[in-house]
């Protein structure tokens, strides 16, 4: 991770309390962007400084979604990064745990199903862009934290498999479309 000046990091006591296009927050972290750097910090800690998250040197991070162990980031040219910021796993005891990532990276290509991405992804490209004309777009990541999900009758049904999705609105709002990492093609 980058380390910023300390005249470029937020003030400790700014907190994220409403996602934007530049702030945004997890149930174990904090985003936003202040002049053209992404900064981050884990939300239990009283005090806990604010850290320089490095992005692209030739890109500059313009909008964050952040979402359970996921963070995206839409740059200048309308790209999408993606990274995980978080490990999550249950215990013996079905108790939640987490682990923060200590030297977060960008993930190198949005599809990353294992083997088959390998090959799509060099013959169709590995980005995602989220056209300009789109009215707005959010990260949605199911992971370890809910275990399980209810039906309409009340029964829980024990449910440990992530998801993530990215939605776009297009057409003033009335279209909705997603991307999930494991589905090529980008936006369907």
């Amino acid at each position: 991770m980058a380390t910023a000046s300390s005249s470029s990091l937020p003030l400790l006591s700014l907190s994220v309390k409403l996602k934007t296009e530049t702030e945004s927050f997890t149930h174990t972290h904090e985003f936003m962007i202040v002049r053209d750097q992404i900064f981050y910090r884990i939300k239990s800690t009283v005090g806990n400084a604010w850290s320089s998250l490095a992005f692209s040197e030739d890109r500059i991070p313009i909008q964050l979604s952040a979402d359970g162990a996921n963070l995206v980031v839409l740059d200048n040219k309308r790209k999408v990064h993606y990274m995980k910021i978080i490990t999550e796993l249950r215990g013996p005891a079905q108790d939640y745990m987490w682990a923060d990532i200590k030297g977060k990276k960008w993930e190198r290509a949005w599809f990353t199903l294992p083997l088959v991405s390998t090959v799509f992804n060099l013959v169709f490209g590995n980005e995602i862009t989220i056209p300009k004309a789109n009215n707005g777009w959010a990260i949605s990541h199911r992971g370890q934290l809910i275990d399980d999900c209810e039906d309409t009758a009340g029964k829980k049904h024990i449910d440990t498999t992530g998801v993530t999705t990215l939605y776009t609105l297009a057409q003033g709002g009335k279209s909705l479309h997603y991307a999930d990492p494991w589905l090529p093609g980008g936006f369907l």
